[in-house]
């Protein structure tokens, strides 16, 4: 949350810690609720009055999580990384060229899409190049060239 590029929706967060970098498909049983999230989170978080973004607590907090390297080994490569690995989930490389009725049965999905390269472009892995060149190689059919 701390490294991300822009404030995520609650199930966004829930579904992305799920993700276990390098697997081909979301094992629903590894999604946290909302309460274990806000839980675990020890305080440090707050959930907007309209119930769908979760935050840190205060932005001087956001900063000094970004500030310090040492704190979240390479944060950028790991979120390219696992963005990556959702878009290779072989479910959302099966969908349809339409939205499905609610977006959030693939609620990691614009996040993903959108910011991948970001995360990339900042701190680049050899396991993230070869994730892009899986989605690369089938980009034109895929679901998220069709969000971008």
């Amino acid at each position: 949350m701390s490294h991300s590029r822009r404030p995520l929706q609650v199930h966004e967060l829930c579904h992305a810690i799920a993700i276990r970098i390098g697997s081909t498909n979301h094992n629903s049983d590894d999604i946290l609720t909302l309460s274990t999230l806000i839980n675990c989170c020890q305080g440090l978080v707050t959930l907007e009055k309209s119930g769908s973004t979760i935050r840190l607590i205060h932005f001087t907090l956001q900063e000094y999580l970004r500030a310090d390297p040492d704190l979240f080994n390479r944060a950028h490569s790991t979120m390219a990384e696992t963005c990556l690995t959702y878009l290779n989930f072989q479910h959302i490389k099966d969908f349809s060229a339409r939205l499905p009725s609610d977006p959030r049965s693939i609620p990691f999905l614009e996040y993903s899409s959108i910011y991948w390269g970001t995360h990339m472009r900042i701190e680049v892995s050899d396991r993230g190049i070869t994730y892009a060149l899986q989605l690369l190689n089938h980009f034109d059919g895929h679901r998220s060239a069709k969000i971008l």
